[in-house]
């Protein structure tokens, strides 16, 4: 697993960002949600999802009070299950960030927003879509 966290400072937003997770990875991940002050409830249906492994998991979760974003995006089965899952979760944050500033969600605002996330997930992103097993 590797992790990043990014900064975006026109929101004053961190969202801490894991790739690759497996189920070995569950209890630390856990510890983020809980962190973040995520339900026991949210944390207990994550758990089962992280636990059940397989291929192709991943969640966002947010606290707009903390601005504060935890992502995991999961092995994948293959390249464009990868993008597809990246682009799923990106989503969840810029329209998690864009919701707590009130940011139309039809605008060139939260396009730029996800735009600048991407590249901030690039270096790491890079080395997953290269890889010649996914």
């Amino acid at each position: 697993m590797k992790r990043q966290t990014i900064y975006i400072p026109e929101y004053e937003w961190t969202a801490y960002v894991y790739y690759d997770t497996t189920p070995y990875d569950t209890e630390e991940l856990l510890g983020k949600l809980r962190s973040l002050g995520c339900s026991e409830n949210g944390v207990l249906r994550t758990r089962k999802q992280l636990l059940r492994g397989g291929y192709n998991n991943g969640f966002t979760y947010s606290n707009r009070v903390l601005k504060q974003s935890v992502v995991s995006l999961g092995r994948a089965s293959e390249f464009a299950q990868f993008l597809n899952s990246f682009v799923h979760e990106l989503q969840h944050l810029s329209t998690h960030i864009a919701q707590a500033h009130g940011i139309p969600l039809d605008g060139e605002e939260i396009c730029y927003l996800s735009g600048g996330i991407a590249q901030e997930m690039y270096p790491i992103l890079i080395h997953y879509l290269s890889k010649c097993s996914i």
